[in-house]
């Protein structure tokens, strides 16, 4: 997925940025938890750490097809009151990365979440969700497929209570410019070959890849009320792309159509990146 001719060396010039590092990353995800304690002290989930992303970010940099799904920011169930970092176990404790120590426990908490640790228990009933997709593509966000995927938020690396569609617009406001800004950094990083989305979608006016084509139609679930599938490639930051594909949300993502037929829309996708 290399460049065409249809951007010039001076627009590619214009999307090359400064390397960026998970490091570097973590900590701005961290200022964004602290912003958001003294601007919505009341709505941030705690004791908690921020999100950066779900899943182990090694074998996803080695993944021969690099999936990342969506969502808006971390459910308050990752952080139970029971045991709040029952799914982040390393991470207790921390209230920023000062240390070397500190970057490597906060990364092995995200990069551990889907694993197999005893009495570890991922948030199975929301990530189940994609699971169809993913296994059309012969990717999961565990490590029993050929490729791997993680689940990024695009609106903030921060948990709340109430979730994102039950706060209020000022609420929002506190967290989203920031939390927007670290996820298209983050997506630099990553570099997906395809982002799933099924979110809102006024959602998809804030991402801002310069878009390669208009939203085409990949492919359409029959019904008496159709689901369709639609898709575009979008330039990052050296004039490769990344392919968004994008579904309507129900309850959760992707929630309208049958397992059976999202491992049709996952097969779709790994089709048209092959083509």
């Amino acid at each position: 997925m290399k460049l065409e001719e249809d951007i010039d060396a001076g627009e590619v010039a214009s999307l090359v940025r400064a390397p960026l590092t998970l490091a570097e990353l973590s900590r701005r995800a961290f200022r964004a938890f602290d912003e958001a304690r003294s601007l919505v002290s009341d709505v941030v989930v705690t004791p908690a750490v921020p999100i950066l992303y779900f899943g182990d970010v090694e074998r996803f940099s080695r993944s021969p097809f690099r999936v990342v799904t969506v969502g808006l920011n971390p459910s308050l169930a990752e952080f139970p009151s029971v045991d709040p970092f029952a799914r982040f176990r390393s991470a207790e404790g921390l209230q920023g990365l000062e240390t070397a120590e500190d970057e490597r426990r906060y990364l092995a908490a995200l990069s551990g979440y889907f694993g197999d640790r005893p009495n570890h228990d991922p948030y199975e009933s929301w990530f189940r969700t994609f699971e169809g997709l993913l296994d059309g593509m012969d990717a999961s966000f565990r490590d029993f497929r050929t490729n791997t995927a993680l689940h990024t938020d695009i609106c903030s690396p921060v948990a709340t209570s109430p979730t994102w569609s039950g706060l209020a617009r000022s609420q929002r406001n506190a967290l989203i410019d920031t939390g927007r800004a670290l996820w298209h950094d983050l997506i630099h990083l990553l570099r997906p070959h395809v982002i799933l989305v099924s979110v809102a979608k006024a959602h998809l006016q804030t991402v801002n890849f310069p878009p390669r084509g208009d939203w085409t139609e990949l492919c359409r679930i029959d019904r008496e009320n159709p689901y369709v599938i639609n898709y575009r490639q979008m330039y990052l930051d050296d004039g490769t792309t990344t392919t968004m594909v994008f579904g309507a949300a129900a309850q959760t993502p992707f929630g309208k159509i049958s397992t059976e037929d999202k491992r049709m829309v996952g097969a779709a996708v790994r089709g048209l990146l092959r083509a």
